[in-house]
């Protein structure tokens, strides 16, 4: 479920009771979404585990493929060599 969602449930009856209900909804659903739907919130409760940067995810999809290709390269030396077995 979106803030939208949300806020709509949480929030029926100051949205019905404002004079621009769209409008209510549309300002509580921003408030929602900056204070529930982050990640910083996210994190502190323990529903995600790490906040992963943008800049650091490239490194470390870097740094596995390196690994895997050497762990491999190590057990099967046919891998590692550019003739076929055949």
């Amino acid at each position: 479920m979106g803030a939208s969602g949300a806020v709509k449930i949480l929030n029926r009856r100051e949205i019905r009771d404002a004079a621009d209900p769209d409008a209510k909804a549309a300002e509580l659903a921003a408030e929602y979404t900056a204070h529930f739907a982050n990640r910083t919130f996210a994190a502190q409760r323990g529903y995600i585990d790490d906040v992963i940067e943008a800049s650091e995810n490239a490194a470390r999809h870097r740094a596995r493929a390196s690994t895997r290709w050497r762990t491999n390269a190590s057990r099967d030396p046919a891998a590692s060599t550019a003739t076929s077995r055949w």
